[in-house]
């Protein structure tokens, strides 16, 4: 079973954020540790907001975990977004929901 980390959300109104996770199902994919290591490298630009990066990450991350291209593509989104918002240098890389 692979578990792996996608997101630390703050859902509407809370203030911390909470770390969630996945389960990948297709139980023959089984994903290397080196790409385990790019998906964590993903996630450490993403809260860096080193954002040309972690979109360039996250494409190469499509290529090989097949699984997960539609959270890939959600991600790029929401970094594109996030980008043009004027985040705080200090941004704790916690996604806030705006809506429940």
């Amino acid at each position: 079973m692979n578990i792996i980390e996608l997101d630390c959300i703050a859902v509407k109104g809370k203030k911390e954020g909470v770390k969630i996770y996945t389960i990948l199902e297709n139980q023959e994919r089984i994903l290397s540790s080196a790409v385990e290591t790019v998906h964590s490298e993903f996630l450490n630009q993403y809260r860096a907001q080193s954002w040309d990066k972690a979109i360039s990450t996250a494409v190469i991350l499509m290529k090989h975990n097949k699984e997960l291209i539609q959270y890939y593509e959600m991600m790029i989104e929401r970094i594109e977004g996030l980008r043009n918002s004027n985040l705080d240098e200090n941004w704790d890389g916690v996604f806030r929901a705006t809506s429940k």
